[in-house]
């Protein structure tokens, strides 16, 4: 399978990275508008299947050409999630599956229809051209919510689902997992939550929590409400009526956030 990564930030570099390693994946493109970023990614993993190209990701129609020159089989969408419709548009376009790990839009409305967030908008030209797209298949959203899906399946009855995200980073200097620029505007953003049959706001840096995370962690740390896909999904798709849900997050020097 050939697989195409727009965006060569810290996800695109782990995902690249991961693919090169799968048997299935015969060869990797890596395009960012940075192409020297993209090559420093592709000489840091080292691997044969992996070529870089310089590509503009709000450039709908030049990633469409991208797209169908290369014949690849999936578009992995490691770039900010203000370009979602362009990529998401130009995988159609080109026949390509489609996977991304975040949303920029919380209830949008298109032809007099809310959606949860944009991807869903697609949905259906997606089932229609018999492709698949896997949106916000990270750790968070993504991972979690299996894990949330496989905790109610053993239930009769969902009251809450809490979830907490927390880090103990120790680096001589600032480091960013993924983008700083998409972590910042999520810090800033109202935080969504999900509460008795709706949508909720909140302030960003209440519901101020302690919370025990268990080994390896083994600390209590502060978290708060913070901007997240989880709670708009999670209600949408559990498979169960659950009373309430919400994401929070925070780290030992969360106090650094106020601004």
């Amino acid at each position: 399978k050939k697989v195409i990564i727009v965006g060569a930030g810290a996800q695109g570099n782990v995902i690249s990275g991961i693919l090169a390693k799968a048997p299935e994946v015969s060869k990797i493109m890596l395009v960012d508008l940075d192409v020297e970023r993209a090559a420093e990614v592709a000489q840091f993993i080292n691997s044969d299947k992996i070529e870089v190209e310089k590509a503009d990701a709000s450039d709908k129609s030049q990633l469409v050409a991208l797209f169908t020159k290369g014949g690849y089989d999936l578009v992995v969408n490691a770039t900010l999630p203000t370009f979602n419709r362009q990529v998401i548009e130009a995988a159609l376009e080109a026949g390509a599956h489609y996977i991304d790990m975040a949303s920029d839009e919380f209830l949008p409305e298109k032809d007099g229809k809310q959606y949860l967030v944009e991807q869903l908008e697609y949905a259906e030209e997606f089932k229609k051209q018999g492709l698949m797209a896997n949106i916000l298949a990270g750790g968070d959203s993504g991972l979690v919510n299996v894990m949330a899906k496989e905790a109610v399946d053993e239930l009769d009855e969902v009251d809450y689902i809490g979830i907490r995200d927390y880090g103990v980073v120790t680096c001589d200097e600032p480091v960013a997992m993924w983008s700083f620029q998409t972590y910042m505007e999520d810090c800033a953003d109202k935080a969504i939550y999900w509460e008795d049959g709706q949508y909720k706001w909140a302030e960003p840096f209440t519901g101020e929590e302690e919370y025990y995370f268990p080994a390896p962690l083994d600390v209590k740390g502060k978290v708060f409400y913070h901007s997240h896909e989880e709670p708009l999904t999670i209600p949408a798709f559990i498979g169960k009526p659950v009373k309430y849900v919400d994401f929070k997050m925070g780290d030992p020097d969360s106090a650094t956030w106020e601004f």
